[in-house]
């Protein structure tokens, strides 16, 4: 199946996906950074939203998963164990739904001030109020597989639930290879211009 959003349809992308699949409860792995959307519950229907969309299920933000036995960090970061993925899968182990898209869980679930970065976000914030494609698939490999590998910690409702106690975050550091600026030449003093001349004349 293909959802495609609008960008003119300003709403939290991944809440209208759960909405769009009848509800589907969803685990999202994405670029999760500020403006951050937290996690949402069930049947809770954002003011940013839009007739006709239907109630989304829950929407949980993975921060960490597991791979071969080590954890990854899943939040929107420039570290060696941060994502830019747009993936979510199914809550439900009866509905084996995985979805690729195009479109982070940035924005805002309501306009006005955000209480956790003190900005106004509106509607139409960061991504929704882009455009984008999704495609949803019903394999239960790739479930199963997906399933395994974003298991970790989830985000909470909004920054105070939210435990980013041990992930990595990026700090900034100069880019390698970086060189230091030239130092100018040394402007010829009097003395040696003179001596040139001199010397060239003779």
């Amino acid at each position: 199946q293909l959802i495609s959003k609008p960008s003119s349809l300003a709403v939290p992308p991944w809440q209208m996906i759960s909405a769009q699949l009848k509800g589907l409860s969803l685990r999202v792995v994405s670029w999760w950074a500020a403006p951050a959307i937290y996690s949402t519950k069930a049947g809770e229907v954002p003011p940013c939203w839009a007739p006709d969309l239907g109630t989304p299920g829950d929407v949980d933000i993975a921060l960490t998963g597991s791979f071969a036995g080590v954890t990854i960090d899943l939040i929107g970061d420039n570290g060696r164990n941060s994502n830019h993925a747009k993936i979510g899968i199914s809550k439900d182990p009866k509905k084996t739904i995985s979805i690729f898209g195009d479109e982070n869980q940035q924005g805002a679930l309501k306009s006005g001030v955000d209480k956790d970065t003190g900005k106004t976000e509106k509607c139409s914030s960061s991504q929704n109020g882009r455009g984008g494609t999704f495609y949803v698939v019903n394999n239960a490999g790739l479930f199963k597989s997906l399933t395994k590998l974003f298991d970790g910690r989830t985000a909470g409702t909004d920054a105070a639930s939210t435990d980013l106690t041990g992930i990595e975050k990026t700090k900034a550091t100069p880019k390698a290879g970086a060189k230091k600026a030239a130092k100018p030449a040394a402007k010829p003093t009097a003395k040696k211009a003179v001596k040139k001349a001199v010397k060239k004349k003779s």
